[in-house]
Order: structure tokens, then sequence, then C-alpha cells
């Protein structure tokens, strides 16, 4: 297997491999790193498929679990036992004035109570309170015991602290919370219990009776200090509930699921879970038809440019970088979804097709390459025939509205149209067409709002970004095409055709100075266009090249054989070796004038490679003839390099080719023909094509086209009667003359 064989089969194995990668990267991403819980998204995670996430399954249990986990918050209160406090001295102030009221002094007192405490006393228990001479005493007492009770943390009930933990209380003056055991918390209950216990238990000397009235009197005054927060509590419930939502969404292939960037929280790693355990099935069954189809694509598309439109088609920009192409394509589209939340209906695609037609590749094998293209960033994307679908039209849609650029500026254009046409496609595809069939009223007669009723809005904000990825792709075309001319060795359309115009002034300068050169150069250009259409070589720089190869004889250029036009030759004078150094010199002196003159670098090449490395052939044989063995062939020979390029090695057979024709002197078909073979059996047998990629099936194309070419110039007319010389010379005396 030859090295550019081997170079094909591993690029088109690598454009497979990356396909069927590309279309899963984002699945085997979601096995090799399960989502974590603040980890970050590495990539922008999308649906490869539709998909409905049933969030009551998915989230279910642990909205059960969270909110039995939930911690209740309480609002913590000192105005308890103030108000106490304040109740229990207001009552101690009052008691000397119920002293100095004498028989009325209990009746005051027991309305007092009755209506300051709430409690419902009988009168013989008020004149029991109002006797006892150290009731103040006692007020204080009690007063401690409350108190004391009071450092308690008291709820009014346990029902919102069934089953927890802990609680969070929330102090006055305080910025945060603080987390309390809920097992020591006490109801009012047990605290009115506990006063209950306590009491006695310090003011056992006191009456049974009188304490119990006192007593009843605390139990007014002791109430929970601890207060449940329902608006506080109710928003924690309802972000529990939003964090594990309970309906159905239903999602699209294509739509975002986490976007690049993201830092994971617990509702987006359970949605990744069940998208990865709804996938991973359905991944399995996809792949190997995606393989296969992606294998066909690219099996037919070779046959495709191999067969139906000639084997050497592909020679602008050879099958192996043209894969290579597609991978830089794929990679593109793919990052631009891996690394943003833009929807594929953004991706610059057509940007494949633009360069191929800057690079001067043809249209037919632009529109070839589109098309698989469509097919592997379709299944890159996603796998729908939509998507395929949109990427072909709009493709297509540049191959041939860009067929003909001249400038960078000319990219505008296409790109523009390509942008409708996405959009186009976009509001087609996303329309509610059926609204205008409705029996209410054929369409606009019954109210239809294109906005509202016909396009939805996530449709026009997928028509803008289809524009966007349309009016993006020449730009983007544009800033690449440095790196792809570097990579082939090529140079854009555009650049060629500035040179291509006649009236170029070096070109003018060249029919002035050096009108058999500029007449050589014109005819060699007719011929390499011919070779090239023929062998599918790039006709355009064939042109170019052709043009400028010889622009180093516009100086002394009557050195040179053809612009002697019959008159003295100057090197009938000269040294052999000066001779060799002039004739040499005119492709040094080409390179010059084409860097002066901002020759692309390939014609540049072309320049100095259209003699390659050969032999000033008469020049040294008449050393030869005049110093035998002491001729150093080296000296004879151009500097080169040999043809690096097919268009390279074209020249130099043609240029050859041209001018061993004008030395024949009955130039017939099998002269011609003999010549034509004589010149690139020489050339080979010198090792000339060794750096390039000509075969023997292009040679072979070359000498039949060649000569078809040559004979055509060179073909022989009738004689008119005025040619005849004795008739001519007759006519003439008739005349006079």
């Amino acid at each position: 297997m030859t090295q550019s064989n081997s170079l094909k089969l591993f690029v088109t194995l690598l454009l497979i491999m990356l396909t069927v990668f590309a279309f899963c990267v984002e699945d085997i991403y979601l096995l090799l790193r399960p989502p974590q819980v603040g980890q970050v998204a590495l990539i922008t995670i999308r649906t490869g498929q539709s998909f409905d996430y049933d969030q009551e399954k998915a989230l279910g249990a642990k909205r059960k679990q969270a909110l039995a986990e939930y911690v209740p918050l309480y609002n913590y209160s000192n105005e308890v036992l103030e108000s106490a406090k304040k109740k229990i001295r207001a009552l101690q102030d009052m008691i000397p004035a119920f002293k100095e009221e004498k028989r009325a002094g209990a009746a005051s007192l027991w309305g007092y109570l009755n209506r300051e405490f709430d409690v419902r006393l009988e009168r013989q228990e008020a004149e029991r309170l109002y006797k006892y001479h150290k009731l103040d005493n006692l007020l204080e007492v009690m007063m401690t015991i409350e108190e004391s009770i009071l450092q308690n943390r008291i709820v009014d009930d346990t029902a919102s602290i069934k089953g927890k933990k802990t609680i969070e209380i929330f102090y006055p003056g305080s910025t945060s919370t603080q987390i309390f055991p809920a097992d020591r918390l006490i109801t009012i209950e047990e605290a009115h219990l506990a006063l209950d216990e306590k009491a006695p238990q310090l003011l056992w000397q006191v009456d049974k009776n009188l304490l119990n009235t006192v007593t009843a009197l605390f139990h007014h005054t002791l109430a929970p200090n601890l207060t449940y927060d329902q608006p506080g509590n109710s928003r924690r419930i309802e972000e529990i509930i939003a964090r594990y939502p309970s309906v159905i969404v239903s999602y699209q292939p294509d739509d975002v699921l986490i976007p690049f960037g993201t830092v994971l929280n617990e509702k987006d790693t359970f949605l990744l879970e069940e998208y990865r355990k709804t996938r991973i099935d359905e991944l399995y069954r996809i792949i190997p038809w995606i393989f296969l189809v992606v294998v066909l694509s690219i099996i037919f598309y070779t046959v495709f440019l191999a067969t139906v439109f000639g084997k050497h088609q592909q020679k602008r920009i050879a099958g192996p970088y043209l894969f290579f192409l597609l991978i830089i394509t794929l990679v593109i589209m793919k990052a631009c979804l891996l690394f943003t939340p833009f929807p594929y209906y953004a991706l610059p695609f057509s940007l494949l097709p633009l360069t191929l037609l800057l690079l001067n590749q043809d249209v037919v094998t632009t529109v070839g390459t589109t098309l698989l293209a469509s097919v592997l960033v379709g299944f890159a994307v996603g796998q729908s025939l939509t998507i395929v679908l949109f990427f072909a039209v709009g493709g297509l849609g540049a191959a041939f509205l860009a067929a003909r650029i001249r400038k960078p500026s000319h990219v505008v254009l296409p790109s523009v149209v390509v942008g409708l046409i996405n959009i186009t496609f976009v509001m087609v595809l996303s329309g509610n067409w059926n609204t205008f069939m409705s029996p209410a009223g054929a369409g606009m007669n019954a109210g239809v709002t294109i906005t509202g009723d016909v396009f939805e809005t996530a449709a026009l904000i997928h028509g803008g970004w289809a524009f966007l990825g349309g009016l993006l792709a020449g730009p983007v075309s544009l800033v690449l095409l440095p790196v792809f001319t570097l990579m082939w060795y090529t140079t854009p359309s555009f650049k060629l055709r500035r040179f291509i115009d006649l009236q170029h002034p070096i070109m003018r300068d060249l029919l002035v100075k050096a009108p058999g050169t500029y007449q050589h150069t014109m005819i060699v250009a007719s011929l390499v266009q011919a070779v090239g259409d023929a062998i599918g070589a790039d006709t355009l720089l064939l042109r170019v090249g052709a043009y400028y190869h010889d622009i180093g004889k516009i100086q002394k250029s009557n050195l040179y054989v053809e612009n002697q036009l019959g008159g003295q030759n100057d090197h009938d004078d000269m040294d052999p070796m000066e001779s060799a150094r002039f004739i040499i010199g005119h492709v040094e002196k080409g390179i010059e004038v084409g860097r002066a003159i901002g020759l692309p670098a390939v014609v540049i090449d072309m320049i100095s490679q259209h003699h390659g490395t050969q032999i000033v052939e008469f020049f040294y044989e008449k050393a030869k003839a005049r110093q035998g063995s002491l001729t150093h062939k080296a000296t004879y020979r151009y500097p080169g390099p040999k043809p690096e390029t097919i268009e390279a090695a074209v020249l130099m057979i043609v240029d050859a080719a041209e001018a061993a024709s004008r030395t024949l002197s009955n130039p017939t078909r099998e002269r011609i023909e003999k010549v034509v073979r004589v010149i690139i059996e020489k050339r080979i047998a010198d090792g000339q094509f060794d750096e390039c990629d000509i075969r023997t099936r292009d040679l072979g194309m070359i000498v039949q086209t060649l000569v078809d070419a040559l004979v055509a110039t060179s073909h022989s007319r009738v004689m008119y009667p005025w040619q005849d010389e004795k008739k001519v010379d007759f006519e003439f005396e008739e005349l006079g003359l």
C-alpha cells in the first residue's frame, strides 16, 4: 500500500470514528463522569432524542425525605417574661391601695384580678388573698419560679416538631438562626405542670388553697416563648417543593439540559441521572446503525467523486485533505455545541462549501462534500433527518451562490442568502400552517396573527439563530482560510483571480519588451488549461502560473531566442557558461519580480519549479564540445526545486513541449506526439517528477490532451492563390511593381 493510500485510509477511519464519537460524546461524558452536586459541567449536555422527564418518579421520594428532614423555624420572644413581670408588679403596686379601702378592698381586688388576669376567682378566694399579710413576698417567690420555667424553650404544641430532631430558633437582635435539639423543648402544658409542681415544693408552708389561687394567676402570665414562624416555614416548604417538582417535562432533540460551566445542584443531578438511564439502552441500539450509515455515506462519496465525475475530480484538494477538512468542520461544529448553549440552527455549517470554493475547488466536488458533511454533522448533532436537511439545504445554497468568488467581500452576499434560506427552512418547518386551513375563515380573515397563531416565540428565536448561523459562515471561512492554505499548500481563488487579468502592468510590460515570450506564454496558458481540465488539476492556478512563469525574461529579453525574431543571436559571441547563467537567471529574476508584485506563494513556486533541476542542454553540449570532460554538469543545471505539485509538473511539460513543437518544420501529429513523449521520458529519467504526486495514467492523459491541442494550434492550411510565389511575382509585374 502506497503512502498516499495509507494516509487516505487513516483519515477515513479517523473521520468515521470521530463522527460516531461526536454523536455520543455527551453520553460518554455522563458515563465516565456521573453527575455530582457541586461539580462543574465541562460540556453542554443536550438531549440526543425525545425525553420525558417524570419529576414525580425521579424526585418524589427525595421530596418526602426532604420534607421529613425539614427543620422548622421558630422565633424566640423575651416579651413573655417581661409581660409577666409587668402584670405582677402592677398587682403589687395596687395591693396597698386595696388595703386602704378597708371593707371594700377585697371586692376591689376580686374585680381587678378577674379583669386583668382573665381568671374566674370566687369572692372568698380574693378575700383570702386580701387578708394574707405576706402577699407581696408570695408574689415575688412565684415570679422567681415562673422566671426559671421561662428559661426553657416553650412551644404551644408539638405537632410542628413531631419526628424532628432539631429546630432553628431566631433570637431578637441576631442576624442568623441557631440550631436547638427538638427533644429539649417543652410544651405550655408541661410548663404549667412544672409551675404546679415547683410552687408547693418551695412554698410548702403557705396555705394550699391560697397557693392554688396564686398559682392560677401565674398560669395566666405563663405563655410559650417560641412561636412558629408561619411565613418563613411556608417559604421553606415551597422551596423544597420547587426543588423537587412533580410534573412531567418533555424535551426534544437538541434541547439543552445543562449548559457548559454550570455548577450542578441536586436538581440538575437528578435530571442528568434520569436522562442517562433513559439514554443508555437507546445508545447501544443506535450506535451500530450510525456507524453503518456513516461508512456507507463515505463509500458513496468516494465512488461519487472517483467514478461518476471522473477519477481526477479530487485533485484540486486531494482526497485525504478533503477528509481532513471534513474532520475540521465536524470538530468546529461539535465544539460550538459542546461549549455554548446555542441551538444547532446557529452553527455556521456553510463555512465548508464557502471554504472549498475559496480554495478553488470545483462545484461538483463542493456539492458532494457538502452533502456528506451534512450527514456527518447531522449525526454528530443528533441523528434527526430534519437536522441533516437543514445543513444540506443551506450548504447547497452556499455552494451554488458562491461558485465565482472574486474577492473576500464577495462572501457576504452568499452568507446573507444562506441566512435567509436557513430562516425560511425553520419557519416552514415550525409554522402552525393548520391555522390557515381552519374553517373559521381561511386565515387572516379569521384574525390570524403571524407571531401568535402561526409561529410560536420559540420558532422565531430559532429562526433568528438560523439566520445568524448563515451570516457567520462567510466571516468564519475567511478567518480559517489562512490555516487551510498553509495546510494544503494552495491559495484562495480570489487571490489568483487578481492576476489573471492580461491588463496587469507586468503582462503589458511583457508584451512590449518580450513579445515572443508573451506569445509563448499565451499559448502555454491555453495548453495548460486544456491539460488541467483533462486531469482535474487546478486550472485557475495553472493559467496564472503560465502567465507569469517567464516574467523573468522581461529584462534582457533579446537573450532569449523567441524574442530575437531572426536577428543576431548574442549567445554566438558568449561563453557557454555565461549564456547558461543568463538563461538560468530568468527563473531567479522571475521569483524576484513575482514577489515584488505580490504573486501568491504557490505561483512563485511554480516559477521556481517549472524548469526543476534540469540541465540547460544546448549550452551544456556546446561547452562540452569545447572543453570535453572538464565541463561540470552541475554548473548548467537550474537551481530548482523539482516540481512539488501536479500543476508545476504540468507547466514544466507544457512549457517544454510548446517550445519544442515550434522547431518542427513539418509538425505532423506523429512528430508532435514523439516530441511530447521524449520530453516526458527525459524528465522522468532525470527524476524531475520525484517530488510530486503524478501518476502514469495522469501522464497518459497529459500526452493525449497536449498532442491534440498542439496539433490544433499547428495544423496546416490550404494555400491561397496569392500565396503562390510565382503567381505573386507575375501579378506584381502586371501591376508594374
